[in-house]
């Protein structure tokens, strides 16, 4: 019975490699000259670079936003990073290293145009990671010229940098609008006091408080004399025939003489009925007590007379105050209305006014951040950016490295053995008893050598 054996794979891969050594030497002897032709005949590239240290993000507003604070430092975020990488790589910034590369004397051979596309090409920006710090580095044949570049660029980061987050028409923008905002001040001021002046009242709201004190006063003196003139228009003294006022007896009168007249009309009229009990009405007593009563009656009527006119006086007065004082009372409410709307027009004057004010803050002091800025020296970086190291080149090139023939040789073997093993793999032919005996599932006796074939003795000779 046929045993099934275990497979030797380290066995059968040397195999496999042995077989094809032919093309395993001549892919890495391939390999290994061309890296060596590298780097014996390769013009060297060299490479240049320095380093930011980004300590803050500036945060400022529009020159229009009346924002009093000014210029803020944060902490930076890889966002703030990004936003300085993209100033680096800026066209405008890679116009201003030309001019200034041209103004230098270096690079003239080339047009502005063609300089500044080398330098967009050529400068790469890396943002290491878990720092703060870009990383700015360009590839070349000249060491100095790659220096030069990185140094010039950096340099005038620095300024542009400055203008970008201070404008150099803010200065004029700021003075201007201060100044503005200043001659709005005063004309708002000048009508403030031409309205006190007009309305002649320097605190509307006081004065519209002690007006209704005033008017509530009026109005419960109205009431008194309201009730007055209806108490006295009640008494209703009027003549009838000839000053001979009836019912006066009826009547509630307020003067002493007319009640002491009154009660002497009454006894009278008691002691004429008294005495009609004993005398004849034509009789001397009778005569006598008439006189009596005609002239007290003449009395009263004269008196009734003059009480009626002290009356109508009274009244007449008294209405005459009712109106004074109903015209007091809207004189009082016009008064009021007119202090209202002055009160409004100044309370809006002094809510613009202090807008403005504090509008004229902020650009103050935003004026004077633009004129300290522009005393800052332009050709060093703001305090938030900082160069940590000069543009320098190590003195061996990038590219090519001794490194290369050993990689050359190591990778020559490792290809020539890949192609050597799939070769092995699309090659289906019998190449040792194992294959048979995996495809014929028997087992195999005896293999006889492959043999040159034999040439005729003919031949030979």
């Amino acid at each position: 019975m046929h045993e099934h054996k275990s497979h030797d794979y380290l066995r059968e891969l040397l195999f496999m490699l042995f077989a094809r050594r032919g093309l395993i030497v001549l892919v890495t002897l391939l390999v290994f000259g061309v890296s060596t032709a590298v780097y014996l005949f390769a013009v060297p590239l060299y490479e240049a670079s320095s380093s930011l240290l980004v300590r803050g993000k500036v945060v400022t507003g529009s020159v229009e936003s009346l924002n009093g604070e000014g210029n803020k430092v944060l902490p930076v975020r890889k966002e703030d990073l990004y936003s300085e990488v993209e100033l680096l790589a800026s066209s405008e910034l890679m116009r201003r290293v030309a001019n200034r590369l041209h103004a230098d004397g270096r690079f003239e051979q080339l047009l502005e145009p063609d300089l500044v596309e080398q330098l967009r090409s050529g400068l790469n920006y890396e943002v290491l990671p878990a720092t703060n710090v870009i990383k700015v580095s360009m590839t070349g044949q000249q060491p100095k010229d790659l220096v030069s570049m990185i140094d010039a660029t950096l340099e005038e980061y620095g300024t542009y940098r400055l203008e970008v987050y201070q404008p150099a028409k803010s200065l004029s923008f700021f003075e201007r609008q201060a100044e503005r905002l200043h001659q709005d001040i005063l004309a708002m001021e000048k009508d403030l006091v031409a309205l006190v002046a007009s309305d002649n009242t320097p605190e509307p709201v006081l004065e519209i408080e002690a007006n209704l004190l005033m008017k509530r006063d009026l109005e419960m003196e109205l009431n008194r004399l309201r009730a007055r003139l209806i108490e006295l228009r009640n008494i209703g003294i009027q003549p009838k025939q000839e000053g001979v006022f009836e019912s006066f007896s009826a009547l509630k009168l307020e003067n002493p003489g007319l009640q002491a007249l009154q009660a002497r009309y009454v006894e009278l009229q008691l002691a004429r009925a008294e005495l009609l009990r004993t005398y004849q009405a034509g009789s001397e007593k009778m005569r006598e007590l008439g006189r009596e009563m005609a002239e007290n009656e003449r009395l009263i009527g004269e008196a009734m007379k003059a009480y009626a006119n002290e009356l109508a006086g009274e009244i007449a007065t008294l209405a005459q105050q009712e109106a004074t004082i109903l015209s007091q009372i809207k004189a009082i409410a016009r008064r009021n209305l007119v202090l209202q709307e002055a009160s409004v027009r100044a309370d809006r004057i002094r809510s613009e006014l202090a807008l403005k004010q504090s509008a004229y803050e902020n650009f103050v002091n935003r004026r004077e951040e633009a004129r300290m800025t522009e005393t800052l020296d332009h050709n060093k970086l703001s305090s938030h950016v900082t160069v940590m190291e000069r543009a320098w080149s190590p003195v061996d090139p990038i590219f090519p490295r001794p490194v290369m023939l050993p990689m050359g040789l190591i990778t020559g073997l490792i290809l020539g053995m890949m192609l050597a093993l799939m070769r092995e793999f699309l090659d289906h032919s019998f190449k040792k008893p194992s294959d048979l005996e995996r495809i014929s599932q028997m087992p195999v006796i005896g293999s006889v050598p492959e043999l040159s074939p034999v040439k005729p003795v003919a031949e030979a000779a």
